[in-house]
């Protein structure tokens, strides 16, 4: 990942073992408040920005991908993820 005061920016690879088909796209939710909010579904792209975020924080999320059949396990960042001061 990378960051800067107020955006952080998410990368990831395709998986290898995808099983039942090509990948539709990729959900991406933040922790928040103890609770799990969806920041966006079905990005294409293996990175995804995420703006408007507090200063000096420290953040979690968690990815997964979808295809024809559902939708994979998460994969869950740690709390390390922070924007810059």
């Amino acid at each position: 990942y990378t960051s800067n005061i107020n955006t952080i920016v998410l990368t990831w690879e395709k998986p290898i073992d995808i099983n039942s088909g090509d990948i539709i796209g990729y959900n991406i939710d933040i922790y928040d408040n103890n609770n799990w909010i969806n920041i966006t579904s079905l990005t294409t792209d293996l990175f995804y920005r995420i703006t408007n975020l507090l200063p000096n924080t420290f953040y979690k999320f968690r990815i997964n991908a979808t295809n024809n059949s559902g939708d994979s396990n998460y994969i869950i960042t740690d709390s390390s993820l922070k924007t810059t001061s």
